[in-house]
């Protein structure tokens, strides 16, 4: 959804200066997103809960409840500019999940496929460990992933070596020193998310893609991406962290995962290729060349 605007956004965002996001391309970025129809959309889809009253022996979805004005049968009439401001609010929102989440989830699933396809005794165990789950004749569920842990270490460790948010922007709320650096007030603050994940400080041979770092000898991640873990901030921390973060951590292991079981993947002649796993700069870091593969089905579990 991105895609016109993230070279150019990419080129300012990675360049020598990140702070010097060029001025004209956020303007630009702000307009194109105003094209969007998400206003028209978030709209359509407020009314149902605007209009909703709780009434006795009448029953509703509870996500009504939680954003309707109206918590009991008094007529609450909020302000217009408490509405504009809520409306506002749903509306960058949805851009936000709309643009951002697309992008990195889909991104993500590349590199996490691009890794596989270069690794193929991963593939494979990754491909046991599936069929040992929901055997060779239906296909893998949400519910089966939290039962499938290599599978999500295949996705923790795709996000640490390409983390689709290698910078984060940040702002600091008060004055204080970090290391005998004096960090002012409002002050715009990187986090290098990127250079974090190859830290050799905190990680084994950095830049190997090893999803085994993610599994104790229970065959449990003693990390998490929820922003406990200050060496893994795929997802940001505290207040600030992803808004769409447990959604992408269903999404794109049941993805991966639903690839994996039906498809073989091959590259070039005879299948026997390498992928070039090279970046390029991005606000979402993707690839900096397509990922060309041929899919071959599988006998099972598409019959």
């Amino acid at each position: 959804m991105t895609k016109p605007l993230d070279p150019e956004l990419g080129v300012n965002t990675w360049s020598s200066k990140p702070a010097d996001l060029n001025q004209q391309t956020v303007n630009r970025a702000a307009q194109w997103f105003s094209t969007i129809n998400t206003s028209t959309f978030c709209h359509s889809t407020q009314q149902p809960h605007k209009a909703a009253k709780i009434t006795p022996l009448h029953f509703r979805p509870t996500s009504y409840t939680t954003v309707s004005p109206h918590h009991d049968n008094t007529k609450v009439t909020p302000t217009e500019n408490q509405d504009i401001s809520n409306s506002t609010r749903a509306h960058c929102r949805a851009n936000n999940m709309f643009g951002v989440g697309t992008e990195t989830s889909t991104t993500i699933i590349e590199w996490g496929l691009a890794e596989l396809i270069n690794h193929p005794e991963m593939m494979r165990k990754a491909r046991e460990e599936i069929e040992s789950v929901v055997g060779k004749d239906r296909l893998v569920e949400e519910s089966n992933i939290p039962n499938s842990p290599y599978v999500h270490s295949i996705v923790m460790e795709t996000m640490r070596l390409h983390p689709t948010g290698p910078l984060v922007v940040r702002q600091s709320t008060q004055d204080c020193n970090v290391k005998g650096y004096d960090i002012p007030t409002k002050s715009t603050l990187f986090v290098n998310v990127w250079a974090i994940g190859k830290d050799p400080n905190y990680w084994e041979n950095p830049l190997e893609f090893k999803p085994e770092r993610f599994l104790d000898e229970e065959g449990q991640s003693p990390l998490d991406l929820k922003g406990q873990h200050f060496e893994l901030l795929s997802f940001g921390a505290g207040r600030r962290s992803c808004p769409g973060a447990s959604l992408a951590l269903q999404i794109i292991p049941i993805t991966l995962a639903g690839m994996i079981e039906c498809f073989e993947w091959k590259v070039g002649e005879e299948g026997k290729g390498v992928v070039d796993m090279e970046e390029r700069p991005g606000t979402a870091l993707p690839r900096a060349h397509p990922l060309l593969c041929v899919s071959v089905a599988r006998s099972s579990p598409l019959g």
